[in-house]
């Protein structure tokens, strides 16, 4: 069923609630499609009735496939069925409904034919300068964005063969016919990068079409394609989708496709502009004076030393406060303030953390019996806007931690 539009924070408020639906959304020529609106004046939400509407059907083509008008019902609801021709044009049909010249609501629907497929397409893929997935003779360039940032990119030059076989579901090949390829490019994410699913899960990413082309297969139904592949990076993997669309002599058409990763090996993902930091404890209860690790790595990859003071990590501790005051009936009444104290702050980097296989560890002991706050994140982001080239961070930290334990909950802005 389709979504119900009501509008109600546009400029300018419809006259009507409308919503128009099918009982279907795909048919066949010369079905029925039954259509049905259900209205509301939109100042109180009570019945129009009585009131006439008209009714516009478009086909695929833009093209007029019908108008009618209808009146409404006391229910406030229309309905109306619409038998399709025998050869309707296949494809998207809209219907728009009209107050006068005002178009207060449409649907869609679809008008498709259904037949088995007679043959098959078989797209097999090879590639040159890949190992297991991994670029080879990766270049390494340095770029300067108009902003004055200065970042590297990573090039390698790759080559995918392409084997494609059509043959009839009968076994006899395809022979002689023509065909259309496309190649997409499309950024690739593992399943690392869903663990906690803070950008929403296993989504796909868009594909750019990179590259495209036409052949014809031999007598055997068979054909190869050769693709030269340019790959240019900043720190992303890479899929590439081979899409092959075959038509035999009697003018059908059937689509195959294949897919290859091409990574860029890690010790090249130095520094992802993208990626956030991490904290975690193995428990939320400890005792004062126990030591315990703090734990954690980046959201996506490999800590390394080319993220060194990106970070911050900052250790609070909760103080609570009472004091009392007398409500209207003269009876005093608890109320508790709490505020933050900082007690660390710990830029990221190897000095402050242990690092081993991308991952950092700290053993940390609490003095004190009470609550505590750890905060962190990326320092530009977190407290400032720290320039990606300087070249002492020390000195920016050191005029962090200063500004924050004078003042906990301070913006620093440098």
């Amino acid at each position: 069923m389709d979504e119900i539009e009501l509008n109600q924070w546009d400029e300018a408020e419809p006259s009507l609630y409308t919503h128009t639906y099918t009982d279907r959304k795909l048919y066949l020529p010369g079905e029925q499609v039954h259509l049905k609106s259900v209205v509301r004046n939109s100042n109180n939400l009570s019945i129009p009735v009585g009131k006439e509407l008209r009714y516009v059907v478009k086909d695929p083509k833009g093209k007029d496939a019908g108008e009618f008008t209808l009146t409404l019902n006391e229910y406030g609801s229309m309905t109306r069925t619409i038998t399709l021709k025998q050869d309707a044009v296949l494809g998207s049909y809209q219907v728009f409904l009209y107050d006068g010249e005002e178009n207060v609501g449409q649907t869609g629907f679809s008008v498709e034919v259904f037949k088995n497929p007679k043959f098959k397409n078989e797209v097999m893929l090879q590639t040159t300068g890949l190992n297991e997935e991994l670029l080879e003779n990766v270049t390494e360039t340095e770029e300067t964005t108009d902003w004055g940032y200065e970042t590297k990119k990573y090039r390698s030059n790759f080559e995918i063969s392409a084997a494609i076989k059509s043959e009839y579901y009968s076994g006899s090949p395809v022979k002689n016919a023509e065909f259309s390829y496309k190649v997409y490019a499309q950024d690739y994410y593992d399943n690392e990068y869903w663990d906690d699913c803070y950008y929403g899960c296993y989504w796909e990413p868009e594909k750019e079409l990179y590259t495209e082309g036409n052949g014809r297969l031999d007598t055997n139904g068979k054909a190869k394609i050769k693709i030269p592949v340019e790959f240019s990076s900043y720190y992303s993997d890479y899929k590439y989708i081979v899409e092959v669309t075959v038509t035999d002599a009697a003018g059908d058409t059937i689509s195959g496709a294949n897919a290859l990763i091409a990574r860029l090996p890690n010790k090249y993902k130095r520094w992802n502009p993208d990626v956030g930091i991490f904290f975690e404890t193995d428990k939320r209860f400890y005792k004062a004076g126990e030591t315990f690790q703090i734990s954690g790595g980046l959201t996506q990859g490999d800590f390394s030393k080319a993220y060194e003071d990106d970070y911050v990590l900052i250790i609070k501790k909760k103080e609570y406060s009472t004091h009392y005051v007398k409500d209207v009936r003269g009876q005093e009444r608890p109320i508790t303030r709490s505020k933050e104290v900082v007690e660390k702050v710990l830029p990221v980097n190897s000095k402050n953390f242990q690092l081993k296989n991308g991952k950092l560890s700290l053993n940390y002991t609490l003095k004190e019996s009470g609550e505590y706050v750890f905060e962190f994140g990326k320092i530009d982001t977190r407290f400032f806007n720290v320039p990606n080239d300087i070249e002492n961070k020390k000195e920016v930290f050191d005029d962090v931690i200063s500004q924050l334990q004078a003042d906990p909950t301070k913006k620093v802005d440098l």
